[in-house]
């Protein structure tokens, strides 16, 4: 029987810095590792130009504060998407319910992550 043997994949860099750029396309912030080459704002997806407007020592808890901020943007974007489809909420009820559970879900994810953040 021939012999196999398990490659380990290649090893990463690990990332000293989490660093925050602003999208030149939109307008948008968003942060990523130092060490992540191709970056894509996470708004418009715009491959350039970024302007470096911050770096951080990757610590617990500038993960936990980057992590938030993401949690605070999904949240907001969940309710403006919720009250463009409550206007016209007569003509789109199960897009208004689907809303409305994802919102839930939103909001146990931003409170579990409160969790792990106070008890870690």
């Amino acid at each position: 029987m021939p012999r196999t043997t398990s490659k380990k994949p290649p090893h990463k860099k690990k990332s000293g810095f989490i660093v925050t750029y602003l999208c030149g396309r939109c307008g948008f912030t968003f942060a990523r590792p130092d060490t992540e080459k191709k970056l894509k704002c996470s708004m418009c997806d715009a491959k350039g130009p970024h302007t470096e407007i911050e770096r951080e020592v990757l610590t617990r808890e500038s993960l936990f504060k980057h992590l938030n901020k993401s949690l605070e943007n999904m949240m907001s974007n969940l309710e403006g998407a919720y009250n463009i489809v409550d206007k016209e909420g007569e003509d789109f009820p199960a897009e208004e319910e689907q809303l409305l559970q994802i919102l839930a879900k939103g909001q146990k994810l931003k409170e579990d992550v409160g969790k792990i953040e106070k008890t870690s």
